[in-house]
């Protein structure tokens, strides 16, 4: 009941924080000529939402072109209210299931005493992962990317503690070496962005860059249990609620990545997404069974 609780506050608060950057926007537009984009920063000035000025040339600048009169304004502001606000809501929603997804089953593991089939890899690269994603909505003020992103660092640090706790020796060598070598990172990465660097555009690139790095290995980390899929033809070591979550999470990333023409969002999940429909695919093809019924 208390992770609920967290959760429907965390969705409460990202819907409010998404109303003020509207307010904002729409003000910040009206001042400048309604021409979304058309602000230019100042050199003492901070950068606003999206987290990349929403560049000439996207998907909905094209549509523009192609349409006139009220209606296809109106049609272009519909849209532009679903793929730059609706989609990272929900993605907000979907993240936060996704990090929630896994709670039963580490609940379980806690109380048997052993992990059984789950792979503790994916604990540590989750928590690398959210922490980065949390450097890269600070530097950007971005609401969605926080909201995101704040839960699962403290899921993440929970799972990460069972899996050392229970995991075989071997694999809780190779978890704690992927926490204190992610955790080195981004803390190096703190520092050039607060000591060296000076200005927003390069601690966006800098954390953009490693967000994207982590968010690929993350995504891709499931996969580490391939050949023990193939030989066993099970799929008892994916867990694929989390892969069912990790297409649709991806998907509305993507969706208003492309619309605020960011790659840092759009490439990385649109990888993921890849990733997630691979993985459903091998749950289908190969079910799952215990090993050790057999």
């Amino acid at each position: 009941m208390r992770l609920l609780s967290t959760f429907v506050l965390v969705v409460l608060s990202c819907s409010a924080s998404a109303r003020r950057f509207e307010s904002r926007a729409a003000a910040s537009w009206s001042h400048k000529g309604g021409v979304p984009g058309a602000h230019v920063l100042s050199s003492k000035e901070e950068p606003s939402l999206p987290l990349v000025p929403r560049r000439t040339g996207t998907t909905l600048d094209i549509m523009a072109s192609l349409r006139g009169g009220e209606v296809g304004a109106a049609s272009i502001s519909a849209m532009s209210l679903f793929t730059e606000t609706i989609a990272p809501t929900l993605g907000t929603f979907f993240s936060n299931g996704m990090y929630l997804s896994g709670v039963p089953a580490i609940i379980e593991a806690r109380e048997n005493g052993k992990l059984g089939q789950l792979n503790p890899i994916p604990f540590a690269m989750s928590l690398a992962n959210c922490v980065a994603w949390l450097g890269y909505g600070f530097v950007t003020k971005n609401p969605f990317v926080f909201y995101a992103n704040g839960l699962g660092v403290l899921l993440g640090l929970y799972s990460t503690m069972t899996g050392v706790r229970l995991a075989d020796p071997d694999k809780r060598k190779l978890v704690e070496t992927i926490a204190m070598s992610s955790g080195t990172l981004l803390i190096a990465a703190g520092y050039v962005s607060s000591f060296v660097l000076t200005d927003a555009k390069s601690r966006q690139l800098l954390f953009g860059y490693l967000a994207n790095g982590f968010l690929m290995i993350y995504y891709a980390s499931p996969l580490s249990t391939l050949s023990q899929v193939l030989r066993e033809r099970s799929s008892a070591s994916l867990y694929w609620p989390l892969s069912a979550l990790v297409c649709l999470n991806s998907l509305l990333w993507v969706t208003y990545g492309a619309a605020v023409g960011d790659p840092f969002i759009f490439v990385p999940n649109g990888f993921g997404l890849t990733l997630g429909i691979i993985q459903i695919l091998m749950c289908v093809i190969f079910p799952r069974v215990d090993t050790k019924a057999r």
